[in-house]
């Protein structure tokens, strides 16, 4: 095996490294930003070595799907995996939050729209 050879194998197995998910994980975004959660989660659990940015993808397609407790799940292994990013933390707290929550009841008679004047 030629230096050529040797340096081009060197470079795809540093890459693997660096990019573990690689084009799966672009894949798996397009399904995501196309609301197609189930797909993007067929292709992200077949991804063999996951990264922060794949249980984040995951623990977002749970969020969507409000499955908060497996997004939880998913995010945490975010967090573990990448502590500095707090992207994966966003979401972390927003599924622990249990998702949106409805507007606060206003204290205010219906109907009407200002506090009574004194």
């Amino acid at each position: 095996m030629d230096a050529a050879m040797r340096f081009a194998l060197l470079v795809v197995a540093a890459a693997a490294l660096v990019w573990p998910a690689g084009p799966e994980l672009d894949r798996a975004r397009k399904y995501y930003d196309s609301i197609d959660f189930d797909k993007s989660l067929q292709v992200l659990q077949a991804i063999p070595a996951k990264d922060g940015a794949v249980f984040e993808l995951i623990g977002r397609n749970y969020y969507m799907r409000q499955e908060y407790q497996k997004a939880g799940e998913a995010l945490e292994k975010a967090v573990a995996a990448e502590p500095s990013n707090s992207e994966h933390e966003l979401w972390l707290a927003r599924a622990y939050g249990g998702g949106p929550r409805p507007p606060a009841l206003s204290p205010l008679p219906a109907g009407t729209e200002s506090p009574p004047a004194l």
